[in-house]
């Protein structure tokens, strides 16, 4: 009996150092593919203020945002420079060290993201995909995704699409236990569409 015991301790024993050993090697992998030297480079676009104006007049929308907003729906068009620029502006409000550039195609998508996680190291993040959403029914096709200099195997982004849908046809939660979904968003070489309603 005694020695059946310490056989079963001695089990669970390895399998915890085995988790242990797992969990280290994941962080020094993590720190090694994920996390690179480098950041990508991004320009950020330069408007006119005209243009800047105009856009920053978008982000009273935010009052659009609280659930008690008499507006039930909200458009929103711009052209692929102002859309990086509203992209990084969002990014830089929000205190995020981190520049982001979208390249607008025919209900395409290109994205690179670069965020500074520490002195030495960066999150680089590279997305291709297909982007269409129609009375709130999304339909998402990620072609190609790559953290750091890792590639995302093809198996699994069939399970990132079917997230990414679920999460924007689920809608973003808002102030109290509103909710704002994506009614309509396009995309065009030279313009990003977006309807914004509430349910």
């Amino acid at each position: 009996m005694k020695g059946c015991l310490q056989f079963i301790l001695a089990i669970i024993l390895a399998g915890l150092l085995l988790i242990v050993g797992a969990g280290i090697y994941g962080l020094f992998w993590a720190n090694r593919h994920l996390y690179l030297d480098q950041p990508l480079e991004i320009r950020v676009p330069q408007l006119d203020p005209g243009q800047k104006a105009r856009l920053v007049k978008l982000f009273p929308l935010r009052h659009f945002f609280v659930e008690n907003s008499k507006s039930q729906t909200a458009k929103i068009e711009l052209n692929p420079e102002e859309a990086n620029w509203v992209a990084n502006y969002v990014l830089t409000r929000r205190q995020t060290p981190a520049r982001v550039a979208l390249k607008l195609g025919e209900n395409r998508v290109t994205a690179k993201y670069s965020q500074k996680i520490s002195a030495q190291k960066c999150l680089n993040v590279m997305l291709d995909t297909g982007l269409e959403v129609e009375n709130e029914n999304a339909r998402i096709n990620i072609e190609r995704l790559q953290v750091g200099d890792f590639l995302v195997p093809t198996t699994l982004l069939g399970q990132i699409n079917y997230l990414v849908e679920l999460y924007l046809e689920r809608g973003f939660r808002i102030s109290g236990n509103g909710v704002v979904k994506i009614s309509k968003l396009q995309l065009r070489d030279t313009q990003l569409e977006i309807i914004l309603a509430k349910p």
